[in-house]
């Protein structure tokens, strides 16, 4: 006698497939749904296994397989658009600071020059022309840049409003 997987005895050369009185582990090493009471048995004990169930039981075991690759493969492309889009956005933010560091340096040398000239032409201690230059060259940059951004906050205005008609127009078209 020897104890088998599910915990009753069984004689040597039994079949251990054959219909016993104790119940079905889960994990018991057989061709039956889970749940069933008999070995062998088909879904809710309805009979053995058919070669059309097996198959259509394989197909249903590889589909939900493919179903998982498939959600892999479907992570994976969204983990690597992401990746892209960060390495855009950090290329894209590089630049731009290496711009604004070279259009602050500009302006700066700009102002000294100014500095420097407003000075020498006036005949102004170097700290006046500096004033001088302040002066003008500080509020001259800030408007710039306030335009800058007032232009570009209308025109996105503008695009907003006429994405709306335009989103309007066709619901009445398809109404």
């Amino acid at each position: 006698m020897t104890a088998s997987s599910n915990g009753t005895s069984q004689h040597l050369g039994d079949d251990p497939r054959a219909p016993t009185d104790a119940p079905a582990s889960a994990d018991s090493d057989s061709d039956s749904v889970a749940g069933s009471a008999r070995p062998g048995a088909g879904p809710l004990g309805a009979g053995p296994l058919t070669d059309e169930l097996r198959e259509l039981l394989t197909d249903l075991e590889q589909a939900g397989q493919n179903l998982g690759d498939l959600a892999i493969v479907k992570l994976a492309r969204v983990h690597l658009g992401v990746r892209r889009r960060i390495r855009r956005i950090t290329v894209s933010l590089g630049i731009l600071l290496v711009v604004s560091g070279v259009l602050m340096g500009g302006s700066v040398l700009l102002i000294v020059g100014a500095a420097g000239a407003a000075s020498a032409v006036f005949d102004w201690p170097p700290w006046a022309g500096a004033l001088f230059a302040s002066g003008i060259a500080l509020p001259v940059i800030l408007g710039g840049v306030y335009l800058r951004f007032r232009r570009s906050d209308r025109q996105l205005a503008e695009r907003a409003a006429a994405a709306l008609r335009s989103h309007r127009e066709e619901r009445e078209e398809a109404a």
